[in-house]
């Protein structure tokens, strides 16, 4: 790799959590899947990945796997984040509904209290104090952004752009929120970038194989909606590489998926990608993503192949999820591209 390549920053964040894949029950909970995170862990530390480890709060209570937590963290080779499951962490004051696993239909001070006792367990018990936060089933509102800014984050990554959760879950309608690291503050809305906004909000690398995204997005919708739905037009157009949503997620894309939405993205001058999955992925069958032993493997060869391809042409600069501000863009509204300096705009 040549030193003059183009530089391409790379963030991991994991949802490392229960075992037990939409099962809401406030205790009793299985973690077999976290005995594979030192497997995943020695994958990236054979190509200098920096992941971040969002974990939830059984995750954070269990005594068995403290010390790989602390280890990697310690050892400057992870960061350890929160990740909050509204139905597993304490108060449980609320009915246990599907609605209610979305952390913003939470009364404001009932989120208070789930994010600070998440907060204070993973201080209590590994000694960190996080600062990069995603809410369970990636919802959050204005009310939760003041309660994470009190209790010291500095990032969010609970947006999924072009994703909508309002049906079925109760959750947020991604589809008009932007597709890069943008401040969020005080403000009602947080589909926009707020200059003096107390928090970064990254959102996970979601786009479409071409572009401009906003006008992809807007066909996609059109191809689906149910009048066209026996048509199939949004699978034939799928289908021939005509237009598609790609998650760079190894849960959801193929590497040469991942591969394409990546060159997309860095076209556009965002040199950031986010790229997420969990961690129950990592054990077949505790995850919908990967019920075999041979999904497995093609999980870890599909991230195997990413991050060789990123480090054979681009010079790749892993980065923790807090490490945002240094590499923030900001795409023009008009046209997707242009990019906004991060150091700058903090200081005005």
């Amino acid at each position: 790799m040549s030193t003059d390549q183009e530089i391409v920053y790379l963030i991991v964040s994991i949802d490392t959590e229960e075992d037990g894949w939409g099962d809401y029950k406030p205790t009793g909970h299985h973690l077999t899947n976290i005995a594979h995170l030192p497997e995943l862990q020695e994958l990236f530390d054979s190509y200098k990945i920096k992941p971040t480890y969002l974990i939830d709060y059984p995750v954070a209570a269990d005594e068995t796997h403290r010390d790989f937590f602390k280890t990697v963290h310690d050892t400057g080779r992870a960061e350890i984040g929160a990740h909050l499951h509204p139905w597993n962490t304490p108060p449980f004051q609320e009915e246990t509904t599907t609605r209610n696993s979305m952390l913003k239909n939470l009364p404001r001070d009932l989120q208070k209290k789930k994010i600070t006792a998440l907060t204070v367990l993973i201080e209590r018990n590994l000694g960190i104090s996080p600062t990069s936060f995603r809410a369970g089933r990636f919802c959050f509102d204005h009310q939760t952004v003041p309660i994470l800014a009190e209790l010291n984050y500095s990032v969010d990554s609970s947006v999924t752009p072009f994703v909508n959760w309002q049906k079925g879950y109760g959750g947020i309608d991604f589809r008009g929120y932007p597709y890069y690291p943008y401040r969020i503050g005080s403000q009602k809305e947080i589909n926009a970038h707020q200059r003096d906004g107390t928090l970064w909000e990254v959102p996970v690398a979601i786009g479409f194989n071409r572009t401009p995204f906003k006008l992809c997005n807007s066909i996609y919708e059109f191809l689906s909606k149910d009048k066209l739905r026996p048509l199939r037009l949004r699978g034939i157009a799928d289908k021939l590489g005509l237009l598609k949503k790609i998650w760079l997620c190894p849960e959801l894309s193929e590497y040469k998926e991942m591969q394409q939405l990546s060159k997309v993205i860095i076209r556009l001058g965002i040199p950031v990608l986010n790229l997420m999955f969990h961690s129950t992925s990592l054990a077949p069958g505790l995850s919908p993503f990967v019920r075999t032993i041979k999904d497995r493997q093609t999980f870890f060869k599909n991230l195997e192949l990413f991050f060789a391809w990123l480090h054979d042409n681009y010079n790749l600069k892993p980065v923790f999820l807090s490490e945002y501000c240094q590499i923030v863009t900001k795409p023009d509204d008009e046209n997707d591209i242009g990019t906004l300096n991060a150091q700058t705009d903090i200081t005005q």
